[in-house]
């Protein structure tokens, strides 16, 4: 259900006209800064930098949400591997 909305949210942003474009965007920003949060919120960092939630230094979550924060010179492979674009 997410996974369709947010395609339906990414399609119709690049689209649609500009006016639509900008309102869908400004509307689903909020929305998807919740959501990212309300995920983080339940992958807690120790003071030491361990995610009780992943039992792990390295927090899956939090690594997933930093790399598709990359900018866009950044892609993304099949395998799910980064790789800067030629």
């Amino acid at each position: 259900m997410v996974r369709l909305h947010m395609k339906e949210v990414l399609v119709g942003v690049l689209r649609k006209p500009d006016s639509t474009a900008l309102e869908m965007a400004r509307a689903e920003t909020f929305r998807l800064i919740g959501a990212v949060l309300t995920c983080l919120n339940a992958h807690p960092l120790s003071k030491e930098g361990w995610c009780p939630a992943c039992d792990s230094a390295d927090c899956g979550l939090r690594r997933d949400v930093r790399l598709a924060l990359l900018p866009f010179d950044h892609v993304v492979d099949q395998a799910g591997r980064h790789r800067l674009s030629s």
